[in-house]
């Protein structure tokens, strides 16, 4: 009889049955929330290049670029505080001629990469 009562209750489990889902009423809720703002600050990266035979001249070229920016600044009353550049790079062009080195400068190449963080887009 033991025998039997142990055989019927291991047997139970097979027997018994799982729903995934509850049987009482529930709810699921999606959602999603967008606000637009109006931006506040702004970042404009730009660089200026210039080329030249001469290494002065290139550099001058690139100086009167940047007081044009300067320029720009100060008419739309812009701080210059806001305004931040990288060193300026310079590198000689070189002709090319295949199996040659120590080749004549074609010319001399400068550029200069500038950073402007606007805080009041209000204008």
């Amino acid at each position: 009889m033991k025998i039997i009562l142990i055989v019927l209750i291991s047997l139970l489990p097979l027997f018994a049955k799982a729903s995934p889902l509850p049987d009482f009423p529930f709810v699921i809720v999606n959602e999603k929330i967008e606000k637009e703002i109006k931006p506040d600050i702004g970042t404009i990266h730009f660089s200026f290049m210039a080329f030249n035979q001469e290494s002065i001249l290139a550099m001058e070229a690139l100086s009167r670029s940047t007081a044009q920016v300067l320029a720009l600044l100060k008419k739309y009353k812009i701080p210059q505080s806001q305004l931040s550049s990288s060193q300026v790079y310079k590198s000689a062009k070189r002709a090319h001629r295949e199996g040659a080195y120590k080749l004549e400068i074609l010319g001399y190449t400068v550029t200069q990469a500038l950073t402007l963080e606007l805080v009041d887009l209000s204008f």
